[in-house]
């Protein structure tokens, strides 16, 4: 996917599935462009929650080592894993002055 492009993005994504020869709602779509997504290396900079982590959690319905699907949108945002250094650092030069 282009992002220097000026299509619309469910013109791209048309396109791209058209080439893949799937539905733009077809896991292939997904799958090539978490592929082709040039921000992937940041996902391990996040602590991303497991579903066994999330109650109420029903063990038989559920994989409890899958991580979850962060729909959470009136938070911060998943946890950057440096973040607990930076407060850590702030609270100890806090404590010295």
């Amino acid at each position: 996917m282009d992002s220097s492009s000026h299509e619309f993005p469910v013109t791209i994504l048309e396109q791209t599935a058209s080439q893949l020869g799937c539905n733009p709602t077809d896991e292939k779509l997904a799958l090539h462009l978490d592929e082709e997504d040039e921000l992937k290396h940041l996902r391990e900079c996040f602590h991303i929650p497991k579903v066994k982590d999330l109650p109420p959690t029903n063990p038989t319905l559920v994989n409890d080592n899958e991580s979850c699907i962060y729909f959470a949108g009136n938070s911060l945002g998943l946890q950057p894993k440096k973040v607990k250094a930076y407060l850590d650092e702030e609270l100890d030069m806090w404590a010295r002055t």
